[in-house]
């Protein structure tokens, strides 16, 4: 009898490894992709982190109800060492700023959208934030990216102003959207919330 067998995810640190794979992703997540050279630039960029979400093989679904000993923090989960062989499946960046988080980028694999990675790597973008002390964090989205803002309103963005022509493929305006008083018991809560919330629908295939 076959085993049932569920796919994993995990998150670390981008490499130039993983550039070939972050490219097809950045193609087809925009229309204003960064060429390589920009990434390798960010890759050097000291206040800069990149993150990769990669697929992991599958664990059977049985050892999944057996217990870990030891616990790991979301943090601890993105030292996960790089494996050439890793299959990159989505990506954030973010810029660490004297009083605030900047969330550059985000993209998900077409392929495997749906499957609650895009949340999960917002999470994490709040847990740097919080395990750096910074309160805010702060990103910029085009209008049209309807599914996006809801996402990020979800996880408590608010929109505060918009700039013109921002993007320079096609003149559109960019929302500013910010998350603000990350160090409050209101977010705190809301952080607490949408972790369980993702725990209850995947976490099962999150390393």
């Amino acid at each position: 009898m076959a085993v049932a067998t569920h796919p994993r995810f995990a998150l670390r640190d981008m490499t130039r490894a993983d550039l070939d794979q972050v490219l097809i992703i950045e193609r087809a997540a925009y229309r204003d992709a960064w060429p390589r050279a920009m990434f390798e630039r960010e890759l050097r960029n000291a206040p800069a982190r990149y993150l990769v979400a990669v697929e992991l093989p599958p664990a059977d679904v049985g050892d999944t109800a057996r217990p870990r000993r030891g616990t790991r923090s979301p943090l601890r989960r993105l030292l996960r060492r790089g494996d050439t062989r890793d299959r990159v499946v989505g990506f954030f960046g973010v810029w660490f700023n004297v009083d605030r988080l900047h969330l550059v980028t985000i993209a998900t694999a077409p392929d495997y959208q749906g499957r609650g990675i895009g949340q999960h790597m917002l999470l994490q973008c709040l847990e740097l934030a919080r395990a750096s002390e910074l309160t805010t964090i702060v990103l910029e989205v085009r209008p049209s990216n309807e599914r996006a803002i809801r996402l990020y309103e979800r996880f408590g963005f608010q929109r505060v102003r918009r700039i013109a022509r921002y993007y320079v493929d096609n003149g559109e305006d960019a929302i500013v959207m910010v998350a603000p008083d990350l160090g409050d018991a209101e977010s705190g809560e809301r952080i607490k919330r949408l972790r369980a919330e993702q725990h209850r629908r995947y976490g099962e295939h999150f390393d």
